[in-house]
């Protein structure tokens, strides 16, 4: 089970990346501050969302209701920064991709439940992380071959999927 450490180290990193507000019209999320997006969190005043509040939702919607707190500490960064990215459900279906190409046995269906929690304990987190790296790449060349529009954010995007620790 990872530990607060890790989610605070994971989010200095997020947040460097993640920059202030921005309200790109090309951004299918719409105006975003800290990652939080408008299209997420419609109630939430996002051009004065504080560094706080987005750590609140982070820690509230990202790391403990998800399940990902509930990752080994090899792990949990990484499947924190791409939930984020790409939301939690699909962040836990590239994880449990990953375990499957590292040779554990486990369905991918964006659950965090004991199976995936188990394999994700079983496998050397190294490795894993690799495996999550790639699926990760994967996952964002595919969302530019579905939307060209997309291709401007894919460098950015690539680059951060192989900096995940």
């Amino acid at each position: 089970m990872a530990d607060d450490v890790v989610f605070e180290r994971t989010m200095d990193r997020v947040l460097r990346m993640e920059g202030g507000y921005v309200d790109d019209p090309a951004d299918a999320g719409g105006a975003t501050n800290f990652g939080i997006s408008q299209r997420a969190y419609p109630g939430v005043d996002i051009r004065h969302l504080t560094r706080e509040g987005a750590l609140d939702i982070y820690r509230r919607d990202y790391w403990q209701n998800s399940g990902i707190s509930l990752l080994p500490d090899g792990l949990a960064g990484a499947v924190l920064d791409l939930g984020i990215s790409m939301g939690t459900f699909v962040a836990i279906k590239l994880l449990q991709t990953a375990l499957v190409d590292v040779g554990a046995s486990v369905a991918v269906d964006g659950r965090l439940g004991p199976h995936t929690l188990g394999a994700a304990a079983s496998v050397d987190p190294m490795d894993a992380v690799a495996a999550l790296r790639w699926r990760a790449c994967l996952h964002y060349l595919a969302i530019v071959e579905a939307r060209s529009s997309q291709q401007r954010f894919l460098r950015g995007w690539l680059r951060r999927a192989c900096a995940l620790v």
